[in-house]
């Protein structure tokens, strides 16, 4: 007795993949639906020699097959060997082939890689796909490009350097393009990497789109390490929905349960406005050691009684939390845990 298509389909989403494989090869009234399930989500990272003959017999199939790259939502690819110019024509190919695509995740550790970069930024231009997410290295120049998403949420960019400080002439630009794209209301994760492992995750919450829902899956699905991750930024605006920003850090200390440091960053002179929101966060944070708050840009003339006010607060969130051990605010004004 044959089944309707939705049972087959609960049934074939428990299957692991190579039960789908199968499936696909030896059942014609399965194919479809099979292949369907098998290429909705492919991950390919490239730790040896059998792992790069899977990346590159995966890209040859979708590069000559548009009905199975029709099929991809999910495309996360992570290389660390040399890709030869076959592969690459491949990879190229095949983003422009994912026209369902709706999550793309790019790491591209060669030492080609900036001339592999410039070739996807160009590709991406010509993807007929619309993004919810994405997650792309430094190298790849495309903001214009994730300016005129339309659908784009939650946008990862990671950064290969050591530098602590943020450049914050490029962070200006970068929040100046997502107000004035298409789609403004994304939301911006920045990671930077010390030593090789990614450590500092910053967040530049859309300041204009308070409206789409949080998915905590859209934190976890691009970070192999979490664990490294220890510090995090957050830019408050006085004005935005600090319930949003709470739910984004909600969301952070989920996902990255090892951050110890909490830096937020905030608009000049708008520190009084957002300090009950700092509250809520710092209990949000298990392993919480240092709060520090930054100006946006440059410091404020403070007076005495806006020092002595903050010293006050300041010594709340340390007896709130059981592992706070100071504060330092903008002018460099610490205050420590007592005994």
């Amino acid at each position: 007795m044959d089944l309707p298509v939705e049972i087959v389909e609960e049934i074939l989403t428990r299957c692991a993949k190579d039960t789908l494989t199968h499936t696909a090869r030896v059942n014609a009234a399965f194919c479809v639906l099979s292949e369907r399930l098998l290429y909705a989500d492919l991950r390919l990272h490239t730790a040896g020699d059998t792992c790069m003959m899977n990346l590159r017999t995966c890209l040859r199939t979708l590069s000559e097959d548009p009905t199975k790259a029709a099929h991809v939502k999910t495309f996360d690819i992570c290389t660390f060997g040399t890709l030869e110019e076959g592969d690459v024509d491949c990879l190229l190919a095949v983003l422009l082939k994912m026209g369902n695509l709706k999550h793309l995740s790019l790491d591209i550790e060669c030492f080609h890689a900036s001339i592999l970069a410039r070739s996807i930024a160009k590709a991406l231009k010509k993807a007929k796909f619309s993004l919810n997410s994405l997650r792309i290295p430094s190298s790849i120049k495309c903001d214009m490009w994730i300016t005129s998403q339309q659908e784009l949420k939650t946008v990862v960019i990671f950064y290969d350097n050591d530098i602590w400080e943020l450049d914050t002439a490029n962070l200006s630009l970068l929040r100046a393009r997502s107000a004035t794209s298409k789609s403004p209301g994304k939301d911006f994760f920045l990671v930077k990497s010390r030593r090789g492992w990614p450590s500092d995750l910053i967040a530049l919450p859309s300041l204009t789109d308070s409206a789409h829902d949080w998915n905590v899956k859209d934190m976890t699905r691009f970070f192999a390490y979490s664990q490294f991750i220890s510090v995090f930024y957050l830019f408050m605006n006085g004005l935005s929905d600090h319930q949003r920003h709470l739910d984004i850090c909600n969301q952070v200390s989920t996902s990255f349960s090892e951050i110890q440091t909490v830096v937020v960053i905030v608009e000049d002179g708008e520190l009084d406005q957002i300090m009950e929101g700092i509250t809520g966060i710092i209990s949000l944070f298990s392993k919480l050691t240092y709060l520090r708050l930054r100006w946006w840009e440059g410091l404020r003339h403070k007076t005495c009684a806006s020092t002595v006010q903050e010293h006050i607060q300041a010594e709340k969130w340390i007896s709130q939390s059981k592992t706070l051990q100071s504060v330092i605010f903008p002018d460099m004004t610490i205050v420590y845990r007592c005994g």
